[in-house]
């Protein structure tokens, strides 16, 4: 960084070492390196150095004051999926399958554009990210404390019209003007999902982290098993969720104790902790940790989603390192975009991995329910 107010920006990282039982892979832009473990186990340290090519970025290496921020990330293996289980998602938006169920079987044609049945939604041209090849999508929705990570890091005008300060359902992000450039934004729960995300809000942190927002049907294969497992919520078709209801430690509130945070329960109409029911707090079965089977948390409930839908034809390339959005995106607040997954006040019929009630949602509001999760093409 250098100046006062806001010349932060991404180091171009070339590679480093890793101790045993991980793998470190820089990112194909640069923008980042991936840091894998390649053993189990339950507490997990590996020592681990990253080269900065400073010359590249012209930075004088003996000024530079370095923050390193790090996303959770799941790995998607290539394969076959079911799309749209049960057809409950309905065919508008050039949806692939034209409304029908159907198994994504390859990456759709390298000419040419999408027809619905051939690998792609209509109109889409090759490559589009119909989920079938590998990709990588957050483990975790966005919290609190990536977002204020975020604003203290971009210039002072950006950060103030990308800050939501309203205290309500779960959200509560601080902002002090005597505090220094680079410490002014603070979440009082940093690991509460960022909710109150427009598309603008939420695509410019994806962006800015190089990251960039799902397709629906990437959604959908993080949702479920490699085909041909049709199942109707992320950890399965059954149970069906329950309305039986706990205390989260550290929380407060009567909130829904398995699977996921829904129904609008009465004292609990807010987000909860990203990751929640996967914590440990209580005991859960496996299904009731509301998991998918890539071990990804909260694909249900919690906050809606902010996706791609499949009438978007242009190919979704990663983020830049910066606010801006690239060109290849939808314009935020367009008919293609929408969000997937349901939110904390929802019934069980919007949290199905297939349902596409609001796949298409196009309005630049920020809704208490609404945040957002990261993908990225490797």
């Amino acid at each position: 960084m250098s100046g006062a107010d806001g010349s932060w920006n991404h180091a171009t990282l070339t590679g480093g070492t890793v101790g045993t039982g991980a793998t470190l892979t820089a990112a194909s832009d640069n923008k980042g390196v991936f840091l894998n473990h390649t053993t189990n186990s339950a507490y997990w340290t590996a020592g681990t150095t990253v080269t900065w090519d400073f010359g590249a970025d012209g930075v004088d290496s003996k000024s530079a004051m370095v923050k390193v921020f790090a996303i959770s990330m799941v790995k998607i293996p290539t394969g076959d999926f079911i799309y749209n289980a049960g057809a409950a998602g309905g065919s508008a938006f050039k949806n692939y399958g034209n409304g029908s169920q159907a198994t994504v079987t390859n990456a759709g044609p390298t000419t040419g554009t999408g027809n619905g049945t051939n690998g792609l939604p209509t109109d889409a041209l090759p490559g589009w990210p119909n989920g079938h090849d590998t990709f990588y999508i957050g483990r975790y929705e966005i919290t609190q404390g990536q977002y204020a990570d975020f604003l203290n890091t971009i210039p002072s005008g950006q950060a103030s019209s990308l800050h939501y300060g309203t205290v309500a359902n779960g959200h509560n992000m601080t902002y002090t003007a005597g505090n220094s450039y680079g410490s002014k934004y603070a979440a009082v729960d940093p690991n509460a999902a960022k909710n109150y995300l427009s598309y603008d809000d939420g695509w410019r942190y994806i962006s800015w982290a190089g990251l960039r927002p799902p397709t629906e049907m990437e959604f959908e294969k993080a949702g479920r098993d490699l085909s041909p497992d049709p199942r109707i919520y992320p950890w399965g078709s059954t149970p069906v969720p329950d309305l039986i209801t706990y205390t989260p430690p550290s929380e407060g509130g009567t909130c829904i104790k398995k699977f996921l945070n829904y129904n609008n329960t009465t004292g609990c109409t807010k987000v909860l902790d990203v990751g929640r029911y996967m914590s440990g707090d209580v005991y859960r079965t496996l299904a009731e940790t509301g998991a998918s089977p890539w071990g990804i948390a909260d694909l249900a409930g919690n906050v809606w989603e902010l996706s791609i839908n499949s009438s978007w034809a242009t190919v979704p390339q990663n983020g830049n390192g910066t606010p801006t959005l690239p060109a290849s995106w939808p314009v935020p607040g367009a008919a293609t975009a929408g969000r997937r997954g349901g939110g904390w006040y929802d019934l069980a019929t919007l949290v199905r991995v297939s349902d596409r009630s609001y796949a298409s949602w196009a309005s630049a509001d920020r809704d208490s329910g609404v945040g957002a999760r990261p993908a990225r093409t490797p």
